[in-house]
C-alpha cells in the first residue's frame, strides 16, 4: 500500500518548486453590475500585464446564459466555448449574465429580483483554460457595482482598499472569483470566531435565524480549527426562503442555507456543519468516489457538534445508529454523486474507520490525520483514502470491507 515511487515525486516536486523564480504577476479586475430591470448582470473582466501576462482565455461560456460576449483583441465563439485572445497591452472582456437559474426540482439556486441577488462567482466568471507567459499569477480583486436603491454586498474574500474584494484561491494561478455572492437589499450579522471572520447575510424578511447560525459556528469553529488544522479568514453564509434552493450548498469561503432548514436535523446530523465541512476541507472527489466526500461531511456534521457538546455522546451514538439503519441496504458505495442512502452508510464507516486508527495507534492519531492528508490532495479517490491511512496503521480492515463496483 505504501508507494515510494509517489512520495519520491513529491518531495521532488517540492524541490522543484522551491527552486522556482517567484510568479510573475498580472492584474485580473473582475467586476460585476447587476441590471434587475434587464434581468442579467453585466460582467467584465480587466486583464493588466505586469511581469506577467495572459495570452488567452477558453472559456465555458453556453450562449443560454451568457450573451453578448464581446472585449478587446479576438473574440471567437464556438458552441458553448469562448476563447478570447488577450492584446499584449492588456483589455477587457464584456459579457451580459442571465443571473435566475433553476435546478431540476423548480427551486432557484440563483436568482434576481427587484431588490436582491444571490448567485455564485462561479456563474459570473465562468472557468477558463489560461495561456499565459511563463510562471505568470493573476493578482485579482472583485467589485461589485449595486444598482439604485441596493445596499450592500457580501462576498468570501476579505474586503480591501476601495470596496474590492481581495481573490485569493488556494493553489490556482488564475485566481477568479468563486462561492457565494449576494447583493442588495440585505440584513447581516458578523463575528469573528477563533480568526474566522464569519458573515450570515440574507435579503430582509427573508426568516434567517442569523444568532443561531453564529450561535452553532461560535461552539463548533474551535473544533473544526482542532480536526482540519486550516480554516478560511473568512466564511460567507447566505441564507433566503422559496423560491430558492431548500437545503444546503457549500462553496468556497461560502454557503448557502435555506432559511426553513434546520440546522441540527432530528437524527442527530446537521446541515449546516456538513456545509461547513465541504467549504472548510475544499476536498473534491475523483471518479465515481463522491461517497467519500459526503461521507466525510456528514460525519463531521455529528463528530463537531458532539465535541463541541451540542450533541451528548449519547445522542451521538444514536445518530450513527440510525445512519446505519439507513445505509443497511448499499452494496455499492461506487456512484457519479452520492444518495441519502449511500452517504450515510459512508459516514458510518468513517466512524468505523476513526474507531480503528484510534485503537491501532494508542489515540496517537484520528481520522482528522487523515483529512488532513486529504485536504493536500484536493481532487481524492479511494487510493487516496487507502493510502493516507495505511501511512498511519497499515491495512485498514474497516477499508478492506469497501465495495466500489
Amino acid at each position: 500500500m505504501v508507494s515510494p515511487t509517489r512520495k519520491l515525486a513529491v518531495v521532488l516536486l517540492l524541490l522543484s518548486f522551491s527552486a522556482q523564480a517567484e510568479f510573475r504577476e498580472y492584474g485580473a479586475k473582475f467586476v460585476v453590475r447587476f441590471d434587475p430591470d434587464a434581468g442579467v448582470a453585466h460582467a467584465t473582466i480587466a486583464i493588466v500585464p505586469g511581469e506577467g501576462r495572459p495570452k488567452e482565455f477558453d472559456f465555458a461560456m453556453p450562449a443560454s446564459r451568457y450573451k453578448a460576449v464581446q472585449g478587446d483583441g479576438k473574440v471567437v465563439r464556438t458552441g458553448d466555448r469562448v476563447v478570447w485572445t488577450v492584446p499584449k497591452a492588456g483589455g477587457t472582456l464584456r459579457y451580459d449574465v442571465v443571473v435566475d437559474h433553476k435546478r431540476s426540482n423548480g427551486h432557484f439556486d440563483a436568482r434576481m429580483t427587484k431588490r436582491w441577488a444571490i448567485v455564485r462567482g462561479d456563474a459570473l466568471f465562468p472557468p477558463a483554460n489560461v495561456r499565459t507567459t511563463k510562471d505568470s499569477e493573476a493578482s485579482s480583486r472583485l467589485v461589485i457595482e449595486l444598482p439604485p436603491g441596493w445596499s450592500d454586498r457580501e462576498s468570501g474574500y476579505m474586503l480591501g482598499k476601495g470596496g474590492q474584494f481581495v481573490v485569493v484561491n488556494s493553489g490556482q494561478r488564475f485566481d477568479r472569483p468563486v462561492g457565494w455572492i449576494a447583493a442588495g437589499d440585505l440584513t447581516t450579522q458578523s463575528e469573528k470566531i477563533d480568526n474566522v471572520n464569519y458573515r450570515v447575510s440574507a435579503p430582509k424578511g427573508a426568516g434567517l435565524d442569523r444568532i443561531a447560525i453564529l450561535a452553532t459556528l461560535r461552539a463548533v469553529t474551535p473544533h473544526a480549527r482542532d480536526a482540519f488544522d486550516e480554516l478560511p479568514d473568512k466564511i460567507l453564509i447566505v441564507g433566503g426562503d422559496d423560491p430558492m434552493w431548500r437545503g444546503g450548498l457549500a462553496g468556497p469561503r461560502s454557503i448557502w442555507m435555506h432559511a426553513d432548514r434546520k440546522l441540527h436535523s432530528e437524527n442527530g446530523t446537521s446541515p449546516l456543519l456538513h456545509e461547513l465541512t465541504h467549504t472548510v476541507t475544499g476536498v473534491h472527489a475523483a471518479r465515481s468516489d463522491d461517497w467519500i466526500v459526503e461521507g466525510l461531511a456528514e460525519y463531521y456534521s455529528i463528530e463537531l457538534a458532539r465535541r463541541a457538546n451540542l450533541l451528548s455522546e449519547k445522542l451521538a451514538l444514536r445518530a450513527i445508529r440510525l445512519l446505519r439503519k439507513r445505509g443497511a441496504s448499499v452494496t455499492s458505495l461506487a456512484a457519479p454523486a452520492s444518495t441519502g442512502e449511500l452517504t450515510a452508510r459512508a459516514a458510518t464507516l468513517f466512524a468505523d474507520l476513526d474507531a480503528e486508527i484510534r485503537k491501532r495507534s494508542d489515540d496517537d492519531h484520528s481520522l482528522d490525520d487523515v483529512v488532513r492528508v486529504l485536504m493536500r490532495e484536493r481532487l481524492v479517490s479511494l487510493a487516496d483514502l487507502d493510502e493516507a491511512v495505511y501511512d498511519l496503521i497499515g491495512e485498514s480492515k474497516v477499508l478492506e470491507q469497501v465495495t466500489v463496483e
